[in-house]
């Protein structure tokens, strides 16, 4: 029976490429240098950095040298260690078809993000594909610029994590019986390219990161978690029940199903309990007395489901009753079920804690929508 209910990149600030180290036996030593006292380049652009002369030997910016070579930084605080490695950044391929600050779209940008626009809506037209890809490509490079300037990169950790991912589900569809690669397939055919389904987790990530620092700002404060609640409470539109039910067990201990004699044995003590109830017994009473669900102890006031959810003589009995009636019992492939309806649920309620989450998280998402929103409003966008 189914029930219902439901990813470090340090600042090397100031870190130096050197052999000899500043600290010394845990000492520290004074030492007497020169600032700036070379002009430094990388392929004709000047190094905005300082530098510093030090027993004839040049210390220079690590990251921004680095940085500046199409490089990425990483810092493990564990170990002390700075690790440079090519750059997880791709370019995209083509033309420039437009500018977003400094940053040049390229042709192959905007082709991925309109075919992300009509993976979202195959109903969608040229021209609203690409004006959405547009409108969101401007949105992800503001991001991605908030994202930076809160010291957040999409580097090692992102490419780990997205492969174990990837790897991880595809593991899963195959377990189900699927062919190998299976989730990848099931991408493609949704129009996603591994590229551009790659692309839409490293901005997904850059949100999930930037909500997590800036956790204190976004989260809910006073009575926005009621209000949001209140103006959008068609999202909480639910066709379901609340109920609870004696499970007089037809299954043995290994799985297999009891012989006609036992379940019949098992149909007399249902009526039986039921009779009970009918001359005026507890329902709970009874229910902590009798009931062989195993889920009892964790759901002692009941489940919430809706259609679908449940088994479909369970469903079909639980849903003709009224609020507060009791069922003659029900035969399912687990047993003999006495249904009592607790009530039935229009809306799901602002008490129950899968609501409450969801609408903080939708809360976080808002203000770090607003965020990026007066970032992109300080950046120049031109298309061609």
């Amino acid at each position: 029976m189914k029930i219902n209910k439901n990813f470090i990149s340090g600042v090397l600030a100031g870190a130096l490429i050197a052999a000899a180290p500043a600290l010394a036996d845990g000492v520290k030593q004074l030492i007497e240098a020169e600032l700036n006292t070379v002009n430094i380049t990388v392929d004709g652009v000047k190094v905005d950095g300082e530098n510093i002369l030090y027993n004839d030997k040049t210390y220079v910016p690590l990251r921004k040298i680095a940085e500046m070579l199409g490089k990425d930084v990483s810092w493990d605080e564990a170990t002390n260690t700075a690790d440079i490695a090519d750059s997880h950044e791709k370019g995209f391929d083509g033309e420039t078809v437009g500018k977003i600050g400094d940053y040049e779209v390229k042709k192959g940008e905007l082709d991925m993000y309109i075919s992300l626009a009509k993976a979202q809506d195959n109903s969608v037209s040229d021209e609203d594909a690409k004006k959405t890809a547009e409108e969101n490509i401007a949105y992800d490079r503001a991001l991605v610029l908030l994202a930076g300037e809160n010291g957040i990169e999409a580097g090692e950790e992102f490419e780990n994590s997205y492969a174990s991912y990837i790897k991880s589900m595809n593991e899963q569809y195959q377990a189900q019986g699927g062919a190998e690669n299976s989730f990848t397939q099931l991408l493609n055919a949704l129009g996603y390219t591994d590229e551009s389904y790659k692309h839409v987790q490293k901005i997904a990530y850059f949100k999930s990161k930037l909500i997590a620092k800036n956790a204190a700002l976004y989260s809910p404060k006073g009575d926005e978690v009621s209000k949001y609640y209140g103006d959008n409470k068609e999202q909480f539109k639910y066709d379901g029940l609340k109920a609870k039910h004696i499970l007089f067990s037809t299954v043995n201990a290994d799985g297999t199903s009891m012989s006609d004699a036992e379940i019949k044995k098992v149909e007399a003590k249902a009526y039986e309990v039921y009779n009970k109830i009918k001359n005026g017994g507890d329902f709970d009473t009874l229910m902590n007395q009798y009931s062989a669900d195993p889920g009892l102890a964790q759901n002692p006031d009941g489940y919430v489901f809706t259609k679908g959810d449940m088994v479909k003589e369970f469903e079909e009995a639980a849903y003709k009753l009224g609020e507060g009636k009791v069922s003659t019992p029900v035969k399912t492939a687990y047993g003999y079920h006495i249904i009592k309806l607790v009530e039935k649920i229009d809306y799901l309620s602002l008490s129950d804690v899968s609501v409450e989450n969801y609408i903080t998280e939708q809360i976080k998402r808002q203000k770090l929508d607003n965020d990026v929103a007066q970032k992109l409003e300080t950046i120049s966008v031109s298309w061609n």
